[in-house]
């Protein structure tokens, strides 16, 4: 990698002796090339250290990895703001603060406990995040790696209450931040989503009878043996399944024209029952709607996916009690996929 760093800066280096770029310019794309490269290799440690946590049920790095890991940091420090015109500085310096320096570091015991008090909620791993950028960072690095935080967690569109919390205490931290426009419209994502929970279900958001208690493919399809059936896979984490929602406004008239169901299937857990519940009404997602149980997601998987996990968004047809397409195309498709549900009919 320090061979392949010096190959990608040459170029530059030539260029500069002939005053064919200037020497800002120069150092701007060295220093993105320096903290790429620091990155990469900032993660052959942490890529090793939670192989070995995961193998072993315990964390453990060679002595020899543990030392390149601190020098590292050493040769690229995270407290840099002229670092901070490349786009791979927070990747790298939120993996120092939340990885190394707050959780590799810490003994074995403080490590489990840490581990434990995140888990128990989302918002205890989002907190934990903000308060490791707090503690180890300054001045206009701290306030840069704060607000890229935010922008990256509200980018997943989850719209944890955590998140508005945070963004509260960013605003009141830095009253006059030039980041706090940008965030704004996300925060108020939160707080439409928040508000949305309260609600109840319209009369075509319909959450079928039992859903936890449909345990195979089989069961499933032998409730539409008399109707064509759009099903969409998704979950309350997937980015690119909310995106598709978008299309949902010029699909349903499809669907209604054509004597179309609509079948929302959420590949969600459990512990994500409510925040399920509060995205169908969030994304007005008229049609029927349930969470697969474990079984039923495992037949699922083994019928779609020859049981070697899943990807998602993925689309189906039904017929009359079958399925008859396995990968129909996305509400994104539009003509192509109004088309081919005509044909289903």
């Amino acid at each position: 990698m320090e061979a392949d760093k010096k190959k990608t800066i040459r170029p530059y280096d030539s260029l500069l002796k002939l005053d064919a770029i200037t020497p800002l310019f120069y150092n701007f794309v060295k220093t993105d090339v320096d903290i790429y490269y620091a990155a990469v290799m900032a993660h052959v440690p942490i890529y090793l250290f939670y192989e070995g946590q995961r193998k072993n049920k315990q964390p453990y790095l060679a002595a020899a990895y543990e030392k390149f890991w601190k020098e590292i940091y050493l040769q690229y420090p995270v407290m840099n703001a002229a670092a901070l015109t490349s786009g791979n500085f927070y990747d790298y310096a939120q993996s120092y603060s939340s990885t190394y320096k707050n959780f590799y570091l810490l003994d074995t015991t403080k490590r489990k406990n840490l581990e434990a008090d995140i888990k128990k909620t989302e918002g205890g791993y989002l907190e934990y995040l903000y308060q490791c950028l707090e503690r180890d960072f300054t001045g206009p690095v701290k306030e840069y790696m704060l607000a890229y935080f935010l922008g990256f967690e509200m980018f997943q569109h989850k719209y944890q209450p955590e998140l508005k919390k945070l963004f509260n205490r960013f605003v009141q931290t830095y009253p006059k931040s030039s980041f706090t426009a940008s965030l704004q419209p996300w925060a108020d994502e939160i707080t439409r989503f928040q508000s949305e929970a309260a609600k109840a279900f319209t009369t075509d958001q319909v959450l079928m009878n039992n859903y936890n208690k449909i345990n195979s493919v089989d069961e499933l399809l032998s409730l539409y043996k008399d109707k064509t059936v759009y099903v969409d896979l998704w979950a309350t984490w997937c980015g690119p399944c909310k995106g598709e929602f978008a299309y949902n406004k010029e699909l349903k008239p499809q669907l209604k024209n054509k004597g179309v169901t609509m079948l929302y299937i959420s590949m969600d857990e459990l512990k994500a029952e409510e925040k399920w519940k509060t995205m169908i009404k969030y994304y007005d997602l008229t049609g029927q709607h349930l969470r697969a149980n474990d079984s039923l997601k495992a037949d699922l998987i083994k019928q779609l996916w020859d049981g070697k996990g899943y990807a998602i968004p993925r689309y189906l047809i039904i017929k009359n009690g079958t399925l008859i397409n396995k990968d129909a195309l996305r509400p994104s498709d539009k003509d192509k996929l109004y088309m081919q549900l005509q044909n289903s009919i």
